[in-house]
């Protein structure tokens, strides 16, 4: 059964959703009792809304950093807590 037939159009593409994936935890869901909302969630969608989240909250820190003038401006905790994001984004861009 295509996706197009279980999900409306405007499901497909949600939040980077795969929909083979989606289709098959809907079929999941129907057939298996033990199979529940919450694992469907995390087997199709959840990565891609918290990487899109993650998008959004990176692009507001962007936009208000842009807007500091001089280090001398932020307090020693927030310094300290940039450094230390600074150091995980060092970590996953390598």
């Amino acid at each position: 059964m295509p996706s197009s037939a279980i999900f409306p159009r405007s499901w497909h593409g949600l939040a980077g959703a795969d929909k083979k994936r989606a289709a098959t935890a809907m079929t999941r869901l129907i057939h298996e009792k033990a199979y529940s909302i919450d694992q469907a969630y995390e087997d199709t969608v959840q990565s891609a809304y918290e990487q899109r989240d993650l998008l959004g909250r990176t692009r507001s820190l962007l936009s208000k950093l842009r807007s500091v003038k001089r280090k001398s401006e932020l307090d020693h905790a927030l310094l300290g807590a940039l450094s230390e994001l600074s150091e995980e984004i060092h970590r996953i861009l390598g």
